[in-house]
């Protein structure tokens, strides 16, 4: 009936983007304290990958928002069909998106599905008569190693993801330490 409807639209609502229909950041959150929680009882790495899309501001910009709002939808496709099933993809942001991958054994396996990311993010996008193609910058941090909370192991992936940045971009970066040493001299000005 239309008031099932209606509480299940709101449901969606509260738990997904309503541009991509990833999940957003209360799921993911949720699912990350799931993560962090098993990766330490089962001695088994959780990743978290931080996503931001290369020069996207030029390409909503110069295409417009509906082109750039596309684009989204298309990145956000071929993120979640190339992630396990027991693995999460969501946007957190514009144009920047979360990967929780669970259950690795090794930081190797990251390094292996950012080389399929990457693969599947430059395949060739046609938007407005034009080709686009699509780099990601992508910071990682790791549970337990990186943090044990939700927060440190965000904040530490996007300081990743930033130095990626600096480095010129469409890469990987792991979090380390300085990065955090780094983040606070500048905050305090020195």
């Amino acid at each position: 009936d239309a008031r099932k409807r209606h509480e299940q639209e709101l449901v969606r609502k509260a738990h997904y983007d309503e541009l991509t229909g990833l999940a957003n950041r209360k799921v993911l959150t949720d699912r990350l304290q799931q993560a962090i929680a098993h990766a330490d009882r089962a001695e088994q790495l959780a990743a978290i990958l931080f996503l931001d899309l290369d020069n996207f501001k030029d390409i909503n910009d110069g295409l417009g928002h509906q082109h750039g709002d596309r684009l989204l939808q298309i990145v956000a496709k071929r993120l979640a069909e190339n992630v396990r099933s027991g693995d999460t993809v969501a946007r957190v942001g514009g144009d920047e998106f979360v990967i929780l991958l669970t259950q690795l054994r090794d930081p190797a396996d990251v390094e292996s599905f950012h080389r399929k990311l990457r693969k599947v993010c430059a395949e060739p996008v046609v938007i407005a008569d034009r080709i686009v193609r699509v780099a990601v910058s992508v910071g990682a941090a790791l549970s337990p190693l990186d943090g044990s909370t939700v927060t440190d192991l965000l904040r530490h992936a996007d300081l990743a993801m930033y130095r990626v940045k600096q480095q010129g971009r469409n890469g990987l970066a792991f979090y380390q330490a300085e990065m955090d040493v780094a983040e606070n001299s500048k905050q305090s000005g020195n």
